[in-house]
């Protein structure tokens, strides 16, 4: 849906957009604006798929009871969420601040840094998820495989962690100002 109306915001033929990568390249875009486009709307798909993730992981654990209490109360087990709930808002933000900026002038910098960080709290969230769910959420019966299957697909979508770390860290290499400053300029 997002690729859909992000092309016929750019008067595409949204009936048949695939891969908005693709779409953008074929239709005069940039490949280097077409890809920060389409990973900073990946990021965004992949925070939005984590918030449903931590929803769903917060009401089994407050549902499912195991000793006689629900698993919710147990100290590993809230230790997990908080670090499931600190990954998902991560993600959030990193998703957020990929879109700062006009409709469509996205920053490669900013898409790239949001979808390396969105990309490397998926795979922590979708492992605690699992573990969290007992690892019920494999079954075809259960959605939660739905999301994490999803969330590992959109990793590799436009650039997966280590290109985008790895294009990142050039940007860097090659820029003379001090780290913080790189930081507060994306």
């Amino acid at each position: 849906v997002v690729e859909t109306r992000v092309a016929r915001l750019l008067a595409l033929d949204a009936s048949n957009v695939t891969d908005l990568e693709s779409a953008l390249v074929a239709a005069g875009s940039g490949g280097e604006t077409a890809r920060a486009l389409a990973s900073a709307i990946a990021a965004a798909r992949m925070a939005g798929a984590m918030e449903r993730l931590q929803e769903m992981t917060l009401g089994w654990a407050s549902t499912r009871k195991q000793f006689g209490r629900e698993i919710g109360k147990f100290q590993a087990i809230q230790h997990q969420i908080a670090v499931l709930a600190e990954e998902v808002t991560a993600a959030r933000m990193a998703a957020q601040i990929a879109f700062t900026g006009a409709p469509l002038a996205i920053s490669a910098r900013r898409a790239g840094l949001a979808k390396l960080r969105a990309g490397e709290a998926a795979q922590a969230t979708a492992a605690i998820a699992h573990a969290v769910h007992g690892a019920i959420g494999v079954s075809q019966e259960h959605p939660l495989h739905h999301y994490t299957g999803a969330l590992h697909r959109w990793r590799l979508a436009h650039g997966g962690e280590a290109w985008w770390a790895r294009r990142l860290g050039r940007w860097a290499l090659a820029s003379d100002e001090d780290m913080v400053s790189l930081a507060r300029a994306v």
